[in-house]
C-alpha cells in the first residue's frame, strides 16, 4: 500500500513539475515573402529578449526583388530597441495563434505571398506559416494572425499595407 501511495505522490509531483517547467518566448520571428512584389520582396524580422531580461532587440532585414536602384529603399539591415514591456505584451498576443483552426485557415496557391510567424524559447520554437493571409482573412479565422503581422512590421516602421496588401 505504502509502494502505491508513494508512485501516486510521485506522478502527481511530476506532472507538476512538467506543468510549471513551461518555457516563456524568449524570441518571435516573422517572416514575408512575395512572388511578384519588387519592393519588399522579402521580409525577415527577428525578436529577442536580451539575457537579462529586461530588454528586447528587433532585427530586421529586408531586400527587393531586384537590383534597380529604385528599388534600393527597400533593402534594409538594421536593429531596433524594443521595451520589454512591448516584447511582452507580443508574448500574450502570440499565444492567441494557438487557437487557429488549422484546416479552416489552410489554402495553397502559386503567386502570392506567404507570411510566418514564429515563436519559442532555448531552440524549441513553433511557426505558422499562411499563404496571402488577407485574402478571405475572416472566413479562414486569421484576423489574430494578421493583426499581429502588421504589429510586427509597425514596430519595425515597415507599412503593413505596403506589404501586406
Amino acid at each position: 500500500m505504502n509502494v502505491l501511495k508513494n508512485s501516486i505522490v510521485i506522478s502527481v509531483f511530476l506532472i507538476s513539475l512538467t506543468c510549471n517547467s513551461q518555457e516563456k518566448i524568449d524570441n518571435i520571428t516573422f517572416d514575408f515573402s512575395s512572388a511578384r512584389r519588387i519592393p519588399f520582396h522579402s521580409v525577415a524580422i527577428q525578436i529577442y529578449k536580451r539575457a537579462d531580461g529586461n530588454s528586447a532587440f528587433a532585427y530586421l532585414r529586408s531586400y527587393p526583388g531586384n537590383d534597380d536602384s529604385e528599388w534600393k529603399y527597400s533593402e534594409i539591415d538594421t536593429i531596433y530597441d524594443i521595451s520589454i514591456e512591448k516584447f511582452n505584451n507580443l508574448e500574450k498576443k502570440i499565444t492567441l495563434l494557438e487557437r487557429i483552426n488549422l484546416d479552416k485557415a489552410y489554402e495553397e496557391g502559386a503567386d502570392g505571398n506567404t507570411c510566418k510567424i514564429g515563436y519559442g524559447a532555448k531552440g524549441h520554437n513553433i511557426s505558422y506559416k499562411f499563404w496571402v493571409p488577407k485574402s478571405e482573412t475572416k472566413k479562414r479565422g486569421l484576423d489574430e494572425f494578421v493583426a499581429l503581422c502588421e504589429e510586427l512590421l509597425t514596430l519595425v516602421k515597415l507599412d503593413p499595407k505596403e506589404i501586406l496588401e
